[in-house]
């Protein structure tokens, strides 16, 4: 009986091994008895499809293929949100924001040359810079900036007042004596 097993399982296992792809639907069934068949489909009723595996009959594992080709690039996909880096705006001297990072904008224009904007992240210990823009085709004074809030780096007439999200600006004549509507750079960096 053991010999007509092997003989059963060696040609069961050649007949499925050299089955041609067309009949790549073939199946190993197992009878309770432990006769296999190789049948095309799906397995009799009592019978259970089994892999070469499930009977020992998996060799080892062969040597690493080559790689193959690389794969054609795919598209670009849409622009993410800014990441934690610097933010900057370009401000007009009427107040409109000309150009920016993104999520800045004006809170007032409250006097001449006087500018309160609100950025998306807290102020609080960055670097922040100011300059006057050559946009307006003149010369204007100084430009300072500093944030609101309660830290110590904070514009004394909107300390405490204001949050720390938003930008005190002020740039002066040229005799820096008065406020000038004068358009400016402002870069916040991280």
């Amino acid at each position: 009986m053991r010999t007509w097993m092997s003989v059963s399982l060696v040609a069961s296992l050649g007949l499925l091994g050299a089955m041609e792809p067309q009949s790549a639907g073939a199946v190993m069934c197992k009878k309770s008895s432990g006769a296999l068949f190789v049948r095309s489909g799906t397995c009799k009723k009592k019978e259970v499809a089994v892999t070469a595996a499930d009977i020992g009959a998996v060799g080892p594992d062969g040597a690493t293929g080559t790689v193959g080709p690389t794969g054609a690039t795919g598209s670009t996909g849409p622009m993410g949100p800014a990441g934690p880096g610097a933010q900057w705006a370009l401000v007009a001297g009427d107040g409109t924001i000309v150009a920016q990072t993104g999520g800045i904008s004006l809170f007032s224009h409250p006097f001449t040359g006087e500018y309160y904007l609100d950025f998306p992240n807290s102020l609080a210990g960055k670097g922040i810079f100011i300059a006057p823009s050559n946009r307006d085709n003149a010369f204007s004074g100084a430009a300072q900036a500093s944030p609101c809030g309660s830290g110590t780096d904070a514009y004394p007439n909107c300390a405490g007042i204001f949050p720390d999200t938003r930008l005190h600006a002020f740039v002066g004549n040229q005799a820096n004596n008065a406020g000038l509507n004068f358009s400016f750079y402002v870069l916040v960096l991280p």
